[in-house]
């Protein structure tokens, strides 16, 4: 079980993670990922720089959308909640880009035939695989708003 502790969300963060720009037109998908992607970039972003400048060096003060270990959480404690939301992040993003690839009605096939495959050991699509991590996560006090 993760220990975390979840407290109003600051309005701002003034930490900075510095990135090169992103590229949303060579990549697969693009047409989706321009639209899907970066609020989701934003998210990584912030939860990268709340990470690495702060609670890596158990400095517990910086939240992230109101996340942050307990006071006295050890770094490994610190890296399993990052990991967690970050996980998140990730399946939200994957979750996002299925949605719109349906609204817009399956321009992508290739990505619909990646979300609908079952997976032999599961017998469950990708796109229940990620609504469970979802529902997972969010019984242990977990989820975002991106």
């Amino acid at each position: 079980m993760l220990k975390f502790r979840k407290v109003p969300a600051t309005k701002r963060s003034n930490l900075t993670y510095s990135m090169e720009p992103r590229n949303f037109e060579k990549v697969r998908f693009a047409s989706l990922r321009r639209k899907i992607d970066p609020p989701f970039c934003a998210a990584h972003d912030s939860l990268s720089a709340t990470f690495y400048q702060c609670w890596c060096h158990g400095n517990f003060t910086q939240d992230f959308q109101g996340y942050r270990p307990l006071e006295g959480a050890s770094i490994q404690e610190a890296k399993a909640l990052f990991d967690a939301l970050h996980g998140l992040i990730f399946v939200l993003h994957q979750l996002a880009l299925d949605n719109q690839n349906e609204k817009e009605g399956f321009p992508h096939l290739a990505l619909k035939e990646q979300f609908d495959r079952i997976a032999a050991f599961s017998f469950k699509s990708k796109r229940d695989t990620l609504r469970d991590k979802v529902t997972s996560l969010k019984s242990e006090g977990i989820s975002l708003n991106i």
